[in-house]
């Protein structure tokens, strides 16, 4: 579902579903092959409806591994 939809805006991988139970996530990631592609899918999908839920599309914020610690 995530691919079909994403796919015309040239997105190479998806990834949303739990690899260990084949069930989905709730959350999904695409993959482009250059970022003119990524802006245009944000553009046109960020608030959009899929399966009948509104969706989010945004570029993935990395956390740096010690920004994560607990103290």
């Amino acid at each position: 579902m995530l691919y079909d939809t994403f796919s015309r805006f040239r997105c190479y991988r998806t990834d949303s579903q739990d690899p260990d139970t084949g069930s989905g996530k709730g959350y999904g990631f695409s993959s482009y092959d250059n970022f003119d592609s990524s802006d245009a899918a944000i553009d046109a999908m960020n608030g959009q409806y899929l399966m009948n839920k509104s969706i989010t599309v945004s570029f993935i914020r990395m956390v740096k591994a010690k920004d994560m610690e607990v103290q």
